[in-house]
């Protein structure tokens, strides 16, 4: 099996917007990660994550990316297989959380190329 690649602009309300590039390898499970997150200030930033909706159809966490003041994460992690399952079904977002908008500020669905 090949590494998927796929990439993803997420446009909230106001100026907040993320902009990130995936590489999926599927034999080792690892989801390797670039964002920048742009349009508000570093400060306003409370954290970027990977989120899904559980069983019941509620919003959770599936992996927080990054903590406050962060605009540029990236890095590797191990999804566990649920979270394989999620991203080969589309059913992973990207979202930032900051101050005025704790519940997200911008958001967009994980797509790989096929």
């Amino acid at each position: 099996m090949r590494r998927r690649r796929g990439g993803v602009r997420a446009v909230g309300e106001g100026a907040a917007e993320a902009r990130g590039r995936f590489t999926f390898d599927p034999v080792r499970g690892t989801l390797v990660y670039e964002i920048e997150v742009s349009g508000l200030d570093s400060v306003a930033v409370h954290a970027v994550a990977l989120r899904s909706t559980d069983d019941e159809g509620q919003w959770m966490v599936v992996r927080r990316l990054s903590g406050p003041g962060v605009t540029a994460p990236n890095g590797m992690l191990t999804l566990t297989p649920a979270n394989r399952s999620r991203l080969e079904e589309g059913e992973l977002y990207l979202n930032v959380f900051t101050r005025d908008h704790p519940f997200g500020a911008a958001r967009a669905r994980l797509e790989l190329r096929r």
